[in-house]
C-alpha cells in the first residue's frame, strides 16, 4: 500500500533533518541511535517511522549533553553555580571521544569559576583496563583538595551550601 504523500514528505524532512544534524562537530545523535532509527524505517510504513523520528529530533534538541560542546559547557557551568558545587568529576571513557574532546572546555570554564575538576578515567567496555586502587587513590587526592579549598573558605564539608561559618 502506497503512503500518502504528505507522510512521505514529512518523513523525509525528518530524515534530512538528522542528516543535517549529523554534520555538526560533534554530531548531534549517537551513530547507533540514526543506524537503528533508519534500519527500522524499512521494515515498517512510514507512517509509523514519523513519529520515531519526531521523538529522536525532540530528544536529541532538547538534551544540552546532545550537540556543540559549548552548549553543554554552559549549561554545567550555569547547574554548579546554582547547586553551589565544591568541584567536580568528569568521567571519561575511551568509549565516548567527543565528550572527552570537551572536557579541557569543561575543566576551563570550572576553573575560570575557582572549581577542581577530576578527570576519571575508566573503560565500561573492558575491566583490564580499571584499577580500583589507582580509582580510590584519585577520589581521595581529590577529596582532599576539595575539602582544604572548603577549610580555607570557612565551610566544612557536609555545611548546607550557602552556610558559611562565622
Amino acid at each position: 500500500m502506497r503512503e500518502p504523500s504528505s507522510v512521505m514528505n514529512e518523513h523525509r524532512s525528518l530524515v534530512a533533518r538528522i542528516f543535517e544534524a549529523q554534520k555538526e562537530d560533534p554530531p548531534r545523535y549517537k551513530g547507533s541511535e540514526v543506524l537503528s532509527i533508519l534500519s527500522a524505517e524499512g521494515t515498517r510504513p512510514k507512517g509509523e517511522m514519523t513519529p520515531l523520528l519526531s521523538d529522536l529530533a525532540r530528544k536529541a534538541l532538547g538534551n544540552y549533553l546532545v550537540g556543540p560542546a559549548d552548549r553543554r559547557v554552559k549549561r554545567l557551568a550555569k547547574m554548579a553555580e546554582e547547586y553551589e558545587v565544591d568541584g567536580a568529576i568528569h568521567f571519561a571513557t575511551p568509549a565516548c571521544h567527543h565528550e572527552n574532546a570537551a572536557f579541557r572546555l569543561i575543566r576551563d570554564a570550572f576553573r575560570a569559576k575557582g572549581l577542581p575538576v577530576l578527570n576519571l578515567e575508566g573503560d565500561m567496555t573492558d575491566e583490564r583496563n580499571y584499577s580500583p586502587d589507582q580509582t580510590a587513590s584519585s577520589l581521595e587526592s581529590f577529596l582532599e583538595i576539595i575539602n582544604e579549598r572548603s577549610k580555607n573558605q570557612g565551610r566544612v564539608r557536609g555545611d548546607t551550601p550557602g552556610q558559611r561559618d562565622p
